[in-house]
């Protein structure tokens, strides 16, 4: 809404009066809007004013209620213009996976400005069952086992309250399709596998007509194809940075916090885990998606909430720093040599500190779904 109403202001500004309004009038009514442009300025800084260490209330508690943005505009494509950054750490704070900063030039790609939902994976993913795209094999207690009809990959497994298996929000299986707690249709979809969020690509890819980007296999991809997929590394990166901007974490540096994080609250559900200390965003596990602020590109979440299957293997990056950029890296093509696994980014609700930063790096195994509590994805489509 203030968004809305400084807008509104800015093209009342710039109008041309009327011919009968006088000069002075004219001139009178400029400073009058200068300075209630002021004062709003000062009353919305003063009314969002985040939480840092040791500050004030922190922006998480307020923004972590119902989502104030229409579903429509959290469902449009970002547009990410292209460009050239240097990708990677170096320094005490990075990793060990990304410490080779080297130049890379990507090119203008689509991403979704949020996490993928509960609600929108089950939509397609309920779809997919209905046309015989995907079997699902259900056990005694409960739990369905869906697979990827053609490639036969392991997809997910859902919750089942008769195996009474954690309590987080899980996706169940019943009457023949999968459902959720309504409380928790607007929170990241979690515990699926690198696969499974292929497959998904696959699916709403179809659903509308798309080239399909995956493979029969799911394990081999097309980023020439304008379906639906998921970001590279490089992408990534670049985005969570802001168009390859030195930023440490998606909200910028370390005192400007402002995500779903292992902070108070989670400390307070578990004190033995270490956390982000004097700042509270409200929420133990996920939160819904876009419930903190978005990056310059109106992108939430990258920093928090669910860590964040990327499209390519793992790799190492080069021993050094390039002088030419490397062009849309997409990592190797087929099972490098560091092992069969799948990257993530993004950090989530379970991680405070380096596994937050825009540049660190994780990864495991594309099956790998019921031991990872806290990995979820975002869509993306080449332009």
């Amino acid at each position: 809404m203030l968004h809305l109403s400084f807008a509104l202001i800015q093209e009342t500004v710039t109008r041309k009066p009327l011919q009968t309004v006088s000069l002075r009038l004219r001139a009178a009514s400029f400073l009058l809007i200068a300075l209630l442009l002021n004062l709003g300025c000062l009353f919305a800084l003063g009314s969002c004013k985040g939480k840092v260490p040791g500050g004030n209330k922190p922006k998480g508690a307020v923004a972590a209620t119902p989502l104030k943005l229409g579903r429509d505009q959290l469902t449009q494509p970002i547009l990410v213009p292209g460009g050239e950054f240097l990708m990677g750490a170096q320094g005490p704070m990075a990793g060990t996976d990304d410490h080779w900063p080297h130049r890379v030039r990507v090119s203008d790609f689509y991403l979704a400005p949020t996490e993928l939902s509960n609600e929108d994976f089950i939509k397609v993913y309920n779809w997919a069952i209905s046309k015989g795209l995907v079997t699902i094999e259900l056990g005694k207690d409960g739990i369905a086992e869906l697979r990827d009809k053609k490639s036969r990959r392991y997809l997910l497994s859902t919750w089942s309250k008769k195996a009474d298996i954690g309590e987080l929000p899980r996706i169940e299986y019943l009457g023949d399709k999968l459902t959720i707690d309504s409380r928790y249709l607007r929170h990241p979809v979690l515990r699926v596998s690198w696969y499974a969020a292929a497959a998904f690509c696959n699916y709403q890819s179809a659903q509308e007509g798309l080239a399909l980007v995956f493979s029969d296999t799911l394990d081999v991809f097309d980023l020439s194809r304008k379906g639906y997929r998921l970001p590279t590394e490089a992408e990534w990166e670049y985005a969570a940075r802001s168009g390859g901007k030195e930023m440490s974490y998606a909200w910028g540096e370390s005192e400007n916090v402002d995500g779903n994080i292992a902070d108070e609250a989670y400390y307070r559900k578990f004190p033995q885990h270490p956390r982000w200390e004097d700042y509270d965003d409200g929420f133990e596990y996920s939160a819904p998606v876009a419930s903190f602020g978005a990056n310059s590109l109106g992108l939430y979440d990258m920093s928090g909430n669910v860590a964040e299957w990327c499209i390519n293997w793992f790799y190492r990056y080069p021993g050094y720093e390039n002088t030419a950029f490397f062009e849309n890296p997409a990592g190797p093509e087929g099972k490098p040599p560091e092992g069969r696994y799948r990257t993530w980014r993004g950090g989530s609700w379970f991680d405070h500190g380096i596994k937050l930063m825009t540049t660190s790096r994780g990864f495991f195994s594309p099956e790998n779904a019921g031991s990872v509590s806290d990995l979820g994805f975002r869509l993306a489509r080449s332009r």
